[in-house]
């Protein structure tokens, strides 16, 4: 199942099965964390350890992390990925309370296995394996299977309005995401601001209380912003060479943590 010969023979269902990884892991996750009597939060932090141990399981059998998009990126790439960081913004306006370092250096920790292992699994293993069957059929396939795992948060408790919100703007931002993936041909640069996105989001001060109207509109302002700019990504694409030929190459979001409000934005 491992190896990459099964993955070019029979791509969707190596999808399918990194999809039921990562779902799989959350659900033994939330029952071992229900059992254990731990909250939220250690559901979380439980669930993307051991996924991250298995996606660099994954990728080192497969001898994928070249392929993936763990390389060398040049500066014009960087520029591409710069506007990726509206979200961060976004997250600041409520307001932050960081705490301790323990607390910042812990939701730190989390904020880059979030990053890995979400950019690994969408953006790197299954965009990957599908892109020879077609690159808008990689983007689209990957980017509703983003948007759906994010199902899971009304397991967390979230209303219906949240959660329908939360398809829109990870879909969003999943769409712009695979295009800079499939541009670029790098992984890492999404990684790190995948991570920088979901560590404001988890430092957002628990007190401040976002307006519903004022949170209803900018998911809905992100959520155009990144459909837009992944269409511009996508048909740049076209005039530009493909540096993942050959091989070579590369919003869910989590439970309800503290720090991180009901409907703040996180990339996963």
């Amino acid at each position: 199942m491992l190896r990459a010969a099964f993955s070019e023979r029979r791509p969707y269902q190596f999808v399918l099965l990194v999809e039921l990884m990562v779902i799989g892991v959350y659900l033994v996750s939330g029952t071992a964390a229900h059992l254990l009597h731990f909250g939220g939060l250690g559901v979380y932090v439980v669930a993307n350890a051991a996924l991250t141990v298995l996606l660099a399981v994954v990728l080192t059998r497969m001898r994928w992390w070249h392929r993936v998009g763990f390389r060398r990126a040049d500066g014009r790439t960087l520029l591409w990925v710069l506007p990726m960081c509206l979200p961060v913004l976004v997250n600041i306006y409520p307001g932050l309370a960081p705490g301790g370092v323990s607390r910042v250096a812990g939701f730190l920790a989390l904020a880059l296995m979030v990053g890995f292992v979400e950019e690994s699994a969408f953006r790197g293993l299954m965009l990957r394996v599908l892109q020879p069957r077609g690159v808008w059929r990689a983007v689209v396939i990957t980017t509703a299977l983003f948007s759906l795992t994010h199902l899971m948060n009304i397991m967390a408790g979230e209303t219906g309005l949240q959660a329908a919100l939360q398809l829109l703007y990870a879909g969003a931002i999943g769409f712009a995401f695979a295009a800079l993936a499939l541009r670029s041909g790098v992984l890492w640069p999404l990684v790190a601001v995948h991570a920088l996105i979901d560590f404001v989001a988890f430092l957002q001060d628990p007190a401040v209380t976002v307006p519903r109207t004022a949170e209803v509109v900018l998911d809905l302002v992100v959520t155009v912003v990144f459909v837009a700019y992944g269409l511009v990504v996508m048909l740049a694409r076209r005039s530009a060479p493909d540096t993942a030929r050959g091989g070579a190459g590369l919003p869910s979001t989590p439970p309800q943590v503290p720090g991180a409000q009901a409907g703040h934005l996180v990339a996963d």
